[in-house]
């Protein structure tokens, strides 16, 4: 999971990007794209560690989530699998687990591949590579759903609102982490004063487009 936490960071954020800006594309949204970018490889540890940790928080409590729904859903039925039910409680209990060891893993330096993957994101004038966002999306379903024989109903959920229960957790991140706030208006956005739809991008809009 550690060598796409920053791939997956540079997903969670062209996403909001193309929700502020809509189907808008033009020099400013390349320009602010680019500068969150190089932002990002300058970011080092202090940075890149934190958010990488957001992300990993906000890809683990999707998937409890996905476990939680199925759970209910199996317990619902008259002839629920018991082995599905049994599956989806111990996925839970390890997703448990590596919520606890988040704060002291071990910082992984960002590849220059995941970085350049970041880049490109983003079309020179300013539109969203949609195959690229999806490359990343099945990457994090893969991480997912790569342990044992996953019942349908979390391969499923996995494969249709993964990535999206990780965007609203990561706006949580933004809104209620005062650290990871602090690099999005100390390091990310800070000085960059590009106009989007008439507003500058600000740390409120990623929340909301998340």
């Amino acid at each position: 999971m550690e060598t796409i936490l920053i791939t997956a960071l540079g997903g969670l954020l062209a996403n909001a990007l193309s929700g502020i800006v809509g189907n808008r594309a033009d020099a400013a949204v390349s320009t602010a794209w680019m500068a969150i970018v190089e932002r990002l490889k300058e970011g080092g540890r202090p940075v890149n560690h934190d958010l990488q940790r957001a992300v990993w928080r906000s890809f683990i409590l999707a998937l409890k989530t996905i476990c939680d729904d199925c759970v209910s859903e199996l317990k619902i039925k008259e002839k629920k699998d018991v082995h599905d039910v049994r599956w989806l409680e111990q996925k839970r209990r390890s997703l448990d687990e590596e919520l606890e060891k988040i704060e002291k893993a071990e910082y992984v330096e960002p590849s220059l591949e995941s970085l350049q993957e970041i880049e490109l994101l983003l079309l020179p004038d300013g539109t969203l590579v949609q195959d690229r966002i999806q490359a990343i999306k099945a990457k994090l379903i893969d991480v997912a759903t790569r342990d044992g024989e996953p019942p349908q109903c979390y391969k499923e959920k996995a494969a249709n609102q993964l990535f999206e229960r990780m965007c609203a957790y990561f706006a949580l991140e933004i809104k209620n982490n005062q650290v990871v706030r602090n690099i999005f208006e100390g390091q990310l956005l800070a000085q960059i004063d590009v106009r989007l739809q008439g507003q500058q991008l600000t740390v409120q809009r990623i929340e909301t487009s998340l």
